[in-house]
């Protein structure tokens, strides 16, 4: 029995598509690194790289454009001695140019007392994003569109006193002077 002439071509058209379906999906969680790193280190053109400049971001508490929602985020998160935002799983669905996804967060923003306690406000969260893929130049991209979380739970853990780092740790920093900015640069150009 011969084989039917169009299946190789159909199955390598299943294999393209499938291709762009991950390629989509890896720059979306790319996104959602670059963005997620900028709030943790306040950094304000990490936040809005992220989203497109028409973009809705709906915390709750704060409902705005892009620059708004990262100057509302550096301040709340700045009074906070270190914040972490984990991203947990991504349920991706791309159609097209527009992107739908549910991404887990639990975040954690810790606090000194002036005592040296620490407390710690650890949230259960959900990003449902909308992501759309538009040119740019002679390329596209994927961003946010629309963003809203969702607030599962949320809890506060009495630490008690601070725990010394050894000597010699690599501390982290909450601004752009963060070991991680050399470290990708170096990254982008080979170095590492």
């Amino acid at each position: 029995m011969r084989a039917n002439p169009s299946s190789g071509a159909e199955r390598e058209q299943g294999a393209d598509a499938a291709l762009r379906q991950l390629l989509a999906k890896d720059a979306i969680r790319q996104v959602l690194h670059t963005l997620t790193r900028g709030q943790d280190r306040l950094d304000r053109d990490a936040i809005t790289s992220g989203y497109w400049p028409d973009a809705i971001d709906d915390h709750g508490v704060f409902r705005g454009s892009p620059p708004e929602f990262a100057d509302f985020a550096i301040a709340a998160l700045a009074q906070f001695a270190a914040s972490h935002h984990v991203l947990g799983q991504s349920d991706i669905v791309v159609e097209g140019d527009v992107a739908h996804s549910e991404t887990y967060v639990h975040a954690h923003h810790v606090s000194n007392a002036p005592d040296g306690t620490i407390t710690d406000d650890v949230e259960g969260l959900r990003y449902l994003d909308r992501f759309e893929r538009r040119a740019v130049g002679e390329t596209a991209e994927w961003r946010i569109a629309r963003r809203t979380l969702v607030w599962d739970w949320s809890y506060r853990i009495c630490a008690g006193d601070a725990r010394a780092l050894p000597d010699g740790c690599t501390l982290g920093r909450r601004d752009k002077e963060d070991f991680v900015y050399d470290w990708l640069s170096a990254a982008a150009v080979g170095q590492r």
